[in-house]
């Protein structure tokens, strides 16, 4: 009989093992990142559950992707008195990242290691397909697959059909599936994307969900829940921060994320992925320079004119490329002004000398 161990169970391969045989340090163990809280880690390894720091140095990266997030894999060393610490941060296989919320121009990494992103969206007036679109390009930049899971059908029997012809215009390619964590239904459908070692990431706003297709797939009740408002459907935060399951009888990692406020992208990774029809048309343009502004021959334009592309999806694409261009502007003035500001203290120390 195979028995796996817990850092199997945790989704540990041979990309982790070669990253952490290259460390230096006789007394290095590996664990993985399971919640973050005030800087403060509980990790999960071989001998079981542990609490740890990050040295100083890590704490002051301003980079959240050089510093260690839920779903990552770490080398800890242990300490004499007191909490022991992390002492690297091992190489991810994915990442799911989005823009930091509020006005810096910083990543978030909501989570790493994932081998699928369930984008979550529930089946009642709190569904946009733009809002959709924005998730469905954050999980495919991630590495990870991404699963479309439309919600409390029970809520919806008789727009079941409008809502998954709807969801087909902007996610081609996706799997998509029907559930409701209430009945239950469409929940045996998820369990075929879990398996030994595999890491699954839920995504979405606040109320479609999420923690009761959590509750639902481990069979118990880990998260908190709460009914959606009546008069607009919009959900109540109730998962308040990033957190991993381990589930039960070898089936894999749960991976559960509080409702996103703001949605903002980091990246243009993901974006020709998401709006595959979109990318065609580019090529079939009688230019090659072709703006799709009304230029002649423009096929984006004739696919709006002939209904074959809905003029929404085209402007939800301009806005995203629009945001992501602007992002990038904000970046480089960002990293202009710290080089700067760095030979300016370069100087400063020198003349004191």
């Amino acid at each position: 009989m195979n028995v796996r161990t817990t850092l199997q169970r945790l989704g540990w391969n041979d990309h982790f093992q070669n990253a952490f045989n290259a460390l230096d340090g006789d007394d290095l163990f590996p664990a993985r990142v399971i919640t973050e809280q005030r800087g403060e880690y509980r990790l999960i390894a071989e001998d079981g559950p542990l609490r740890a720091f990050p040295p100083v140095t890590m704490r002051r990266k301003t980079d959240s992707l050089e510093k260690p997030g839920v779903g990552d894999f770490v080398a800890v060393v242990p300490a004499s008195s007191g909490l022991p610490s992390i002492a690297a941060l091992l190489p991810r296989r994915s990442a799911l990242t989005r823009q930091a919320a509020g006005e810096k121009a910083e990543s978030q990494l909501v989570a790493a290691n994932l081998d699928v992103v369930f984008v979550v969206t529930s089946m009642n007036q709190d569904f946009n397909l733009r809002r959709l679109e924005r998730y469905l390009v954050i999980g495919k930049a991630s590495g990870a697959q991404p699963v479309l899971v439309l919600n409390k059908s029970d809520l919806a029997a008789d727009d079941r059909a409008r809502f998954l012809s709807s969801v087909g215009e902007v996610a081609a390619g996706v799997d998509t599936i029907a559930t409701s964590a209430m009945t239950a239904e469409g929940i045996e459908s998820l369990r075929r994307y879990l398996g030994p070692g595999r890491t699954v990431g839920l995504i979405g706003s606040s109320g479609v969900g999420k923690s009761t297709i959590v509750n639902r797939l481990i069979g118990a009740e880990v998260q908190v829940t709460a009914a959606i408002r009546e008069r607009d459907a919009r959900g109540r935060h109730t998962t308040t921060h990033r957190e991993l399951f381990l589930l039960p009888d070898d089936l894999g990692i749960l991976l559960d994320t509080p409702g996103m406020r703001e949605l903002q992208m980091w990246s243009r990774e993901g974006l020709s992925e998401a709006f595959p029809d979109i990318e065609i048309l580019f090529d079939t343009c009688h230019y090659r320079d072709c703006r799709h502004n009304g230029e002649p021959g423009c096929a984006l334009d004739g696919a709006i004119e002939d209904g074959t592309l809905p003029a929404e999806r085209w402007n939800s694409y301009r806005k995203l490329r629009t945001e992501i261009a602007e992002q990038e502007v904000r970046r480089k003035r960002i990293a202009e002004r710290r080089r700067k500001f760095g030979r300016y203290g370069q100087k400063r120390r020198k003349k004191k000398r």
